[in-house]
Parts: structure tokens; C-alpha cells; sequence
């Protein structure tokens, strides 16, 4: 019988399941890594040196997108027409909403806001995020 040679991997059956377990319920990589008592980068690194990890992972992050396809479909065979409808808005154009609104200030130039702070200030002062009125007529071309 041959002997494994180096150090004992850091994923355990024991972190494998949990991993496992935390992927199938729609956690991200980094997440499900920290709930398995586990570096991410230790399982990126792993992921990217074992592809049948990787196959493993990929498939485990895409189960609940199945369960969720599946329960979808059952729930449209057992005519809930609202699922139904949700279904078609998301997956077919023709149902997909149209209606588009663009908002700009005058003259088509930038939105001006103005408001007033509790004590009574101008907010306007702030010029780091706002534009004032004055300052758009200054940068306006004539």
C-alpha cells in the first residue's frame, strides 16, 4: 500500500459536508468557506488544484438554482398563476416591461437637487457632491 506523502489536506470530510452544505443553500464561495472553519483563499486554492473539487463546487453552488427552477415548474403544474405570470416576466421579452423614463433637468443638463439641513443650513455648501445652480451656469458653454 502507498503511502500519501506531505501534509494532511485541510479539507476534511467533515469540512467538505459543511462546505457542501453551506454552497447548496446559496452561499457564496467566501461565505460558505468561513462556515466550514475554512480560509477562502485556502479553498480557492484547492479549487484550483483539484478539478474534480472544482467540478464538485460548481455543481454543489447550483443545486438550490435547480430547487428553485423545480419548485417553479411544480408550482405552475398546480396552477399557481401567479408564480406563472413571475415565470413569464422574467423569461420572455414579450412579457417584460417596456417603459423606460429618463429624467434630466433644463434644457436636458444635469438634475438639480436643493434642500435644506435641520438647522437650517443650505446644503448646497457642500460643493464636493453638489452642483449649485451657479456653478452650472459658470460651466455652461454660452
Amino acid at each position: 500500500m502507498k503511502r500519501k506523502v506531505g501534509r494532511p489536506s485541510i479539507l476534511t470530510e467533515e469540512k467538505l459536508e459543511k462546505l457542501k452544505d453551506a454552497l447548496m443553500l446559496g452561499m457564496n464561495l467566501k461565505k460558505a468557506s468561513e462556515y466550514a472553519g475554512l480560509k477562502p483563499q485556502s479553498v480557492y486554492d484547492c479549487k484550483y488544484h483539484d478539478p474534480k473539487l472544482s467540478e464538485k463546487i460548481d455543481r454543489w453552488r447550483k443545486d438550490l438554482e435547480y430547487k428553485a427552477r423545480y419548485a417553479v415548474a411544480k408550482a405552475i403544474d398546480n396552477g399557481d398563476s401567479k408564480i406563472a405570470l413571475d415565470y413569464l416576466k422574467h423569461t420572455c421579452e414579450e412579457f417584460k416591461a417596456k417603459n423606460t423614463v429618463e429624467l434630466s433637468g433644463a434644457g436636458g443638463g444635469p438634475l438639480v437637487f436643493t434642500w435644506q439641513s435641520e438647522g437650517g443650513e443650505d446644503a448646497a455648501s457642500n460643493r464636493d457632491s453638489i452642483q449649485t445652480e451657479e456653478d452650472m451656469a459658470r460651466n455652461s458653454p454660452s
